[in-house]
C-alpha cells in the first residue's frame, strides 16, 4: 500500500500535467489551409502587425494585433457570432499567445498556425500581397 506522501505525490503530478495542458489545438499549414477553406464558422485571425499584416496575409483574414491586449479584446468583443477562431502570426509565437488568450479567457474554440505566416509560405500556399509584390506562392 502507498504510503500518504507516495498518493500525494502522484495527485500533485497529476494537476500539474493537467494544467500544463494547452488550451488550443496547433496546425500545420495544410491543416490550416484545409480549415479555414471548410469551416465557414470561423473567424481567420492575423495577429501581427498592421505593416505585416499589409505586406501579405492570408485570404481573408482579419487584422487584430495582439500586441496591444485591450484593443485585441475590443476587437475581438466586436466580432459577431462564431465562436471559432483560427489565429496566425509571422513565427507561432504571438499567434500562440493569442490562442491561450482567446481560449482561456475568452472560452472561445482557437486553432494555431504552427510555424506562423513563414510555414505557410514555404509550403507555397496562396497570400493576398500589395500590388507591388509579386505572389509566387500560388
Amino acid at each position: 500500500m502507498p504510503s500518504l506522501g507516495k498518493y500525494i505525490l502522484i495527485v500533485l503530478c497529476a494537476i500539474i500535467v493537467t494544467s500544463c495542458s494547452k488550451s488550443y489545438y496547433d496546425m500545420t499549414p495544410r491543416q490550416f489551409e484545409s480549415f479555414i477553406n471548410s469551416c465557414g464558422k470561423v473567424h481567420l485571425i492575423d495577429v501581427r502587425t498592421a505593416k505585416e499584416y499589409n505586406s501579405g496575409h492570408i485570404e481573408g483574414a482579419i487584422n487584430i494585433p495582439v500586441s496591444d491586449e485591450i484593443a485585441f479584446w475590443q476587437s475581438i468583443d466586436s466580432l459577431q457570432g462564431k465562436r471559432l477562431f483560427a489565429v496566425y502570426c509571422h513565427g507561432g509565437v504571438r499567434s500562440s499567445h493569442a490562442a491561450i488568450l482567446l481560449s482561456t479567457q475568452g472560452g472561445y474554440t482557437v486553432y494555431n498556425l504552427e510555424g506562423g505566416i513563414v510555414a505557410w509560405k514555404k509550403k507555397r500556399l496562396p497570400l493576398i500581397l500589395p500590388p507591388t509584390i509579386k505572389n509566387d506562392n500560388k
